[in-house]
């Protein structure tokens, strides 16, 4: 007999194509954005008024102690969440925080796009029958996977270390200094720039159409890629060469196994561009 997850969630998808979830805050309900490319949970102005709890300064960033969080049936006690400044222009792009990887990473998280649910799994329970395994590469709570990318008019594929960035609604989003390296800020076009949402930031971009992403077994053709015109990745994300986001991941259900550097999938029902790599 299967076991059930700890507790099972239901999403929404945000404006900006984004996963949104409903939590407690010491009881008060909010609306939180998942980001597995977050090193930190955070919370934002409205909800951060109303608790009176000790703070204290990290590395320049200022964080509330002793919260109390609950995630559907689960509430994890005693967390510490850090604080989105109201005069931050991002704030507005937080409807009250982010639940980052240092919580996620406390479980494996399975996401099942198709049904817009999210469970939170005991490591010890979870069970990977039917999906496939993808190697994760750790530093501190973000995990990346190693892909091969192949953009229209180079002759050889080219290596990447991408982030999971689930707070990302594009297919695959570069890093300004990976990008500079492999010449793909020489193909800048006045037309191609945008400004994108990057977790709580927007930030300039070039778009890069029709590019196919493979790790693991699978191979995701014609998707749309974009490269940073700013160094925008900071903290542990400075170390990965980009983000593959939601465009991406939501083809598949997937299961994030941090404690064993995992990554499980299986093609959901919007597969479109997904094949297997023989």
């Amino acid at each position: 007999m299967c076991a059930d997850p700890l507790t099972r969630v239901e999403f929404r998808w945000s404006p900006q194509g984004r996963i949104e979830i409903s939590v407690q805050v010491d009881g008060v309900p909010g609306i939180f954005v998942v980001d597995t490319a977050a090193e930190w949970s955070a919370i934002g102005p409205r909800l951060a008024a109303v608790l009176h709890h000790p703070k204290d300064l990290v590395r320049g960033r200022e964080f509330v102690n002793d919260v109390d969080i609950g995630l559907g049936g689960v509430v994890l006690r005693h967390q510490r969440l850090a604080l989105v400044s109201s005069d931050d222009s991002s704030s507005a792009l937080v409807p009250d925080g982010v639940i980052g990887a240092d919580l996620l990473g406390r479980f494996v998280p399975e996401i099942d796009f198709d049904a817009r649910r999210l469970s939170f799994w005991t490591p010890s329970e979870f069970r990977s029958r039917g999906y496939t395994a993808v190697p994760l590469d750790r530093e501190g709570w973000l995990a990346f996977i190693n892909v091969t990318l192949r953009l229209p008019d180079e002759p050889s594929p080219i290596r990447a270390r991408l982030a999971l960035g689930t707070a990302v609604a594009s297919d695959v989003l570069l890093g300004y200094s990976f990008a500079g390296d492999h010449g793909l800020l020489d193909r800048d076009q006045r037309e191609t720039r945008e400004t994108i949402t990057l977790g709580q930031r927007s930030v300039q971009a070039i778009r890069l159409p029709n590019v196919g992403i493979a790790f693991g077994r699978w191979a995701i053709d014609g998707t749309e890629g974009w490269a940073l015109r700013e160094p925008a990745l900071h903290g542990l994300l400075g170390e990965a060469d980009g983000l593959i986001g939601l465009g991406a991941l939501r083809r598949f259900k997937l299961a994030i196994d941090y404690p064993r550097n995992t990554l499980y999938l299986r093609p959901g029902r919007a597969k479109g561009g997904i094949r297997v790599l023989k």
